[in-house]
């Protein structure tokens, strides 16, 4: 975690959920989208959370610097991509 710090890590993972909940009740719950109607504001906090987090601290190479502006938004939806296509899904057909 070169060049990370602790807190830095924490306020990201804290800014992006709270700003992915506003846009979530904002914006998405007037979508109807399947994944998140079955999704609670808590689980849905820790979610995004967690993903930040690992955005966050996501690979970096060390021959070539690329901005977090960048690689933030990339690694979280690719993370997003895998939650909601992969693993809700999954989890889904075994509860039926």
């Amino acid at each position: 975690m070169e060049g990370k710090s602790v807190s830095g890590t924490l306020g990201c993972g804290i800014a992006c959920t709270v700003f992915a909940v506003i846009y979530r009740m904002i914006f998405l719950d007037s979508l109807n989208y399947s994944a998140l109607d079955a999704m609670d504001y808590p689980s849905f906090a820790a979610l995004c959370f967690v993903v930040a987090i690992l955005a966050e601290i996501g690979p970096s190479s060390r021959k070539h610097y690329i901005d977090d502006n960048l690689t933030i938004p990339l690694y979280a939806g690719f993370l997003f991509t895998v939650y909601f296509k992969v693993i809700s899904v999954g989890s889904a057909s075994e509860e039926a």
